[in-house]
């Protein structure tokens, strides 16, 4: 699957538990990371790591691509 594939499952994903959680009362959000694995998994690992907290300092609700 392609980038472009990969991010339009996660946005629908998102989209849907967000309209979920609304109709229940609830904010909820959430924020995915796309990372490009390469040849180092460790590297990639770290990458999504950091950008995991970036996410939660501030950047909610979206989905992020690192490549």
């Amino acid at each position: 699957m392609s980038i472009r594939g990969v991010k339009q499952r996660i946005e629908t994903i998102r989209a849907n538990i967000e309209v979920y959680f609304w109709a229940q009362g609830l904010n909820l959000s959430f924020s995915y990371s796309i990372v490009s694995i390469e040849d180092n998994i460790t590297a990639a690992l770290d990458k999504a790591d950091q950008e995991m907290y970036k996410q939660k300092n501030g950047r909610k609700n979206q989905l992020q691509e690192i490549i």
